[in-house]
């Protein structure tokens, strides 16, 4: 005869069992990035040496371990592998747009949206994407400089929000990174701009203006 479960002790065998079940598939996905972890921590290093052929296989098996796991990470690692294997940005685009559906806050996958929507012709997207990828990082170092370059690209059409979110990014980067400031303007050819984004902060202006003359 085979003994009657009690209900509460059937809940926790089920819970146990589903427990398995998800470390299981964690495991297999950690297993299957494994040969590719090198590659990935290059990359996340911004390492220019990886080779497009070598990120084109990190980036197809971030993908099926993606379909081990409910969370975002092995998304995260198919839109930065991606990049360097030289895909369509509208391809990183649509791995970034898939990670932040499972987890919006982050800085780095709204940058990769804004580049792709960008490069799409759809401004007004790109704009939206690059306000929350300020607002869920406010100062990123390693994305700092890239962002206000593509932010000042995107300023014709522009409103006021923008604007704002933009010159408190400008004003930010000058009290913290003068030097990175000043790189960005002058590539972008925006140096009047940004003098004119310094001028309420007499200290950030002198600084730039330091920068600027080295």
């Amino acid at each position: 005869m085979v003994p009657k479960l009690e209900p509460a002790v059937g809940v926790s065998t089920a819970l146990a069992l589903a427990l398995l079940a998800l470390g299981g598939c964690s495991l297999a996905a950690s297993v299957m990035m494994l040969p590719h972890e090198p590659v990935l921590e290059a990359m996340r290093n911004q390492a220019s040496a990886v080779r497009p052929r070598e990120a084109e296989a990190a980036m197809r098996a971030a993908v099926r371990a993606a379909e081990w796991s409910n969370g975002c990470r092995y998304l995260t690692e198919a839109a930065l592998a991606s990049d360097y294997a030289q895909r369509p940005e509208r391809e990183t685009g649509r791995y970034a747009e898939a990670a932040l559906a499972r987890c919006p806050v982050s800085p780095h996958n709204w940058l990769r949206l804004t580049l792709s929507r960008e490069g799409s012709g759809d401004a007004e997207g790109a704009r939206a994407a690059w306000r929350l990828s300020v607002l869920t990082g406010p100062y990123v170092p390693r994305l700092q400089q890239t962002r206000l370059e593509i932010g000042l690209g995107l300023l014709t059409g522009s409103d006021a929000e923008y604007l704002d979110l933009l010159a408190a990014q400008v004003r930010q980067t000058a009290a913290l990174d003068p030097g990175a400031l000043a790189r960005v303007a002058a590539r972008t050819g925006t140096l009047p701009l940004v003098r004119l984004m310094l001028r309420s902060t007499p200290r950030e202006l002198e600084a730039f203006e330091k920068a600027v003359a080295v």
